[in-house]
């Protein structure tokens, strides 16, 4: 910036944008990679990066939504049908949306056997 006199100076400015969307870090802690996985399964899904309550959870195989549910704990531990899904390996995922519109998303791959 210069005056009329001709003197110069610079300054900085930082500009926050209350927070909308980024990314949040999570675990998906189970199943654990590789685990064999039949009927009604438990995943544990934690957020470990600050985050604005309240969290949505979402689990998922592929295009298949397996449960959502909104939280304003940075755990939860959610059921999962696995009949709903095809045998066989599969990539389970969690996907966390907080209130501020910051998401952040884990997988891991198991093995469906249902009888």
């Amino acid at each position: 910036m210069t005056d009329s006199a001709g003197a110069t100076a610079t300054r900085t400015v930082t500009v926050a944008n209350g927070g909308g969307a980024g990314t949040l870090t999570i675990a998906l802690t189970s199943p654990r990679p590789g685990e064999a996985v039949s009927g009604i399964d438990w995943s544990n899904i934690w957020v470990d990066s600050p985050g604005t309550p309240p969290f949505t959870y979402t689990l998922s195989v592929g295009a298949t939504t397996l449960w959502t549910e909104s939280s304003s704990s940075t755990h939860v531990a959610l059921p999962w049908d696995t009949t709903r899904v095809a045998n066989g390996p599969q990539t389970l995922k969690a996907t966390v949306r907080d209130a501020a519109g910051r998401t952040g998303s884990a997988t891991v791959d198991v093995v469906v056997q249902n009888p």
